[in-house]
């Protein structure tokens, strides 16, 4: 045994020996690079003359050997805060990437601007992974992008040992969070990396997390001194409308544009088969996508929704991570996202363009009933214990029980077909198992809060990502209504009463006494009544109908 631990020391001293002269080679690199030469090739890679967004401190963050954690909206570009540093740097950057279609789609962005880009993944043959490994031992690639899984294989973590790379990003990192909406518990793993690599910076990316779930993916990366850096999720070209009602399938025929890019989200795959049948026997263009059709299908499927030939996509949840189509217009949610992350994510791949796009969630009683909710998302811990002692499918579906028992760290082997020595063996799992409970009960809670809101939704939204200085959008359904509700109590009360009382006003007084409104909305009042024939406009001044 002491043998053996004696052996590894001495390779990892081998590895870093080697690789020691291309560390401080990187390094010194790293040091000359300036923001005009990061927009230079800016421009000549991607035709853009300046960043967006706060692309441009989370590349020199990670260029100048800093570790980050950036937050940034679905649509602005996170892709390009590594892409961009592969092109300058003299070594491979390796890209931890959650689904295997989100790292081909992000391999084949990064080939269309010149960048070296592989990855390795279970769907490729024993020759074409062993190819790849040997590209990146030797440094023949600028980008690798594997899943987390990945390190987990001895051979891989052998190969990374004696490998330099320049940095390691961790997409889609809000997986790592308990908190998170999409967690996965191989993503605990990660933090070996700074372990495995301690010089090469970790640039964390996510759309979505909180203050709680971002300092919860510092915390589980392990990652001393790591920069946070944020944008605001306020995105005021979606417009957002929530409406109650039983009739779905009515309403997003009756506001389904037909001849644009739109996203139907439904919550189940079968259910997924089932509406994409019913649009089409509406005569919409429609095709499905979910996990249970094959990968061929799929692929199929998604590549006519993105080149146009077909204009609605209705998918599960699985559809979307990494999707780069700039003209989504619409996004229907038929019924309600179990999070706010994943209800932000989903709406923030329409609009990409910065032009307005329509986001509508529909839901009933039955989808805010917090029992109906209970019922078929929390277990108890009684409930657990007698599901995986029967392997009985009546708590909830298999594929659930397998997830939380996953997340426990445990596998079929664990498990006995008696309850009581479940019971005893596995109680100091409980603690574990009422945190990864909880969760779920306070996502669906800032849901429901959500749903019933009277104020502004993107400032809630923003409130709930932390941040605090924004301003309402004037583009939800609850801002535009009160500004409805408003003209409407200000076209027929309160001028008319006025201009009845005073028999004639200035135009410009009027806009002075209700100078709490917009000036355009107070004209836009006046204008009706004249057109009603209720007054009278001249030279500047309105009269009372009568005594004109």
């Amino acid at each position: 045994m002491a043998g053996r631990k004696l052996n590894a020391q001495f390779f990892d001293f081998l590895a870093a020996v080697s690789i020691l002269p291309l560390v401080f080679k990187i390094q010194s690199l790293r040091a000359t690079i300036t923001d005009t030469t990061l927009r230079a090739t800016l421009q000549k890679h991607w035709s853009f003359s300046s960043f967006r967004s706060i692309q441009l401190p989370v590349i020199k963050s990670f260029i100048q050997n800093e570790s980050c954690l950036a937050i940034m909206p679905t649509g602005t570009g996170k892709s390009l805060c590594y892409q961009l540093p592969s092109l300058i740097v003299d070594a491979p950057i390796l890209v931890i990437c959650p689904l295997v279609s989100l790292m081909l789609d992000q391999c084949y962005q990064a080939t269309k601007h010149g960048i070296r880009a592989l990855s390795i993944h279970s769907g490729m043959s024993s020759v074409e992974k062993a190819v790849a490994y040997q590209q990146f031992g030797d440094g023949k690639c600028d980008l690798l992008f594997v899943s987390p899984e990945r390190l987990e294989q001895a051979s891989f973590i052998e190969l990374l040992l004696r490998t330099t790379i320049a940095g390691i990003v961790i997409d889609e990192a809000h997986c790592i969070s308990q908190w998170g909406y999409d967690f996965r518990p191989s993503y605990l793993k990660l933090h070996q990396l700074s372990e495995m690599k301690p010089d090469a910076p970790i640039l964390a990316l996510t759309a979505t997390a909180t203050q709680r779930g971002a300092a919860d993916i510092i915390r589980l990366l392990s990652v001393s001194n790591m920069r946070l850096i944020r944008k605001d999720q306020q995105r005021s070209n979606l417009r957002l409308h929530i409406t109650k009602l039983d009739d779905k399938r009515g309403y997003i025929l009756n506001h389904l544009d037909r001849y644009c890019a739109t996203i139907i989200y439904v919550r189940s795959r079968k259910h997924v088969e089932v509406f994409s049948d019913y649009l089409q026997s509406q005569g919409v263009n429609a095709i499905p996508y979910h996990a249970g059709l094959s990968k061929i299908q799929r692929e199929k499927n998604q590549a006519l929704w993105f080149s146009g030939h077909r204009q609605c996509i209705v998918a599960t949840n699985a559809f979307g991570m990494g999707v780069n189509k700039n003209n989504v217009r619409q996004v229907f949610h038929y019924g309600i996202p179990p999070t706010i992350e994943e209800y932000v994510q989903e709406i923030g791949r329409a609009g990409r363009d910065g032009q307005i796009a329509e986001c509508h969630m529909l839901y009933n009683q039955k989808d805010i009933s917090l029992d109906r909710f209970r019922e078929r998302q929390i277990i108890d811990w009684q409930g657990f214990i007698d599901a995986i002692s029967t392997k009985s499918l009546n708590v909830f579906r298999q594929n659930k029980l397998q997830s939380l028992m996953s997340k426990l760290g445990l596998d079929d082997t664990d498990v006995h077909k008696n309850r009581m020595l479940n019971q005893v063996k596995l109680r100091g799992l409980r603690t574990l198992f009422e945190r990864i409970q909880q969760p779920k009960l306070d996502h669906f809670m800032h849901m429901y809060t959500y749903i019933q809101l009277s104020s502004c939704r993107h400032v809630y939204l923003s409130h709930y990502f932390n941040h605090e200085e924004v301003s309402v959008c004037h583009n939800c359904d609850n801002c535009i209504n009160l500004s409805s509700k408003m003209l409407q109590q200000l076209d027929k009360a309160e001028i008319l009463s006025l201009i009845r009382s005073l028999h004639s006003i200035k135009i410009d007084d009027v806009i002075s006494k209700f100078s709490s409104y917009k000036r355009r909305d107070v004209l836009r009042a006046i204008s009706e009544l004249y057109e009603e024939e209720l007054l009278v406009c001249q030279d500047h001044m309105i009269y009372r109908k009568d005594v004109f």
